[in-house]
């Protein structure tokens, strides 16, 4: 898991105020999804860069809103691998289904 100095993203939180940063969030996703889709329309003529930025971009609003919404690094985690689980279940059913 990427580690982000939890203290630093408070300060710019609290300096932001979590009502612009739920928007700055949701503005940073926006940007991830564009620039995935026009990588995946142009076949991967995306610089990595690009992507690798606007990844680490979320990263840093997610580890915000964590603080925000005051939830834990492991609850996000159990559910996440939770989730995976259920996928490849799934994915396992399908293939033998």
């Amino acid at each position: 898991m990427i580690r982000i100095d939890r203290h630093d993203a408070r300060i710019i939180l609290e300096h932001h105020g979590g009502r612009s940063q739920k928007y700055k969030c949701a503005e940073e996703l926006a940007e991830l999804s564009t620039v995935l889709l026009q990588d995946a329309n142009q076949s991967g003529k995306i610089p990595l860069r690009s992507i690798e930025e606007e990844m680490a971009d979320v990263y840093v609003m997610l580890e915000q809103m964590k603080i925000l919404y005051d939830i834990a690094d492991d609850e996000v985690e159990d559910i996440a691998i939770d989730k995976i689980a259920r996928t490849i279940q799934r994915m396992g059913a399908e293939v033998a289904g």
